[in-house]
């Protein structure tokens, strides 16, 4: 997928700077690493106050994929669980949140899956 982007952006002249495979790369791993379809709609009886915490929890964990994605930019995939919390000890201070948790949340946007946030959220 990184591939063909990059070699459509040859096919039309254009010389590629780091800034620009850097986007590439984000905009490829976005598209591989989609978040999961959210949960069934609330049913047709319930409350409206159901589907207005559906809502918000598919916030949460939208803001909670971002958070992963710039995790990503400082403390890069191919990185070990080992080696990215020194990189991500300062950025988890930085936005008040504990490190377990902001390693959590790059899991998240690794996998896509919600699973990694448990007992995070």
């Amino acid at each position: 997928m990184l591939a063909e982007r990059v070699r459509q952006a040859r096919a039309a002249g254009a010389e590629l700077t780091c800034a620009d495979v850097a986007a590439l790369l984000r905009q490829a791993v976005t598209q591989v690493r989609r978040l999961p379809a959210p949960s069934r709609p609330a049913p047709s009886g319930a409350p409206a106050n159901v589907a207005e915490g559906r809502r918000l929890v598919e916030e949460l964990y939208a803001a909670a994929a971002e958070i992963g994605r710039i995790c990503l930019e400082i403390a890069p995939a191919y990185w070990s669980e080992a080696e990215a919390p020194e990189a991500l000890a300062l950025f988890a201070d930085d936005i008040c949140l504990d490190l377990p948790g902001v390693l959590a949340r790059r899991r998240y946007a690794l996998t896509g899956d919600r699973r990694c946030l448990a007992g995070v959220l």
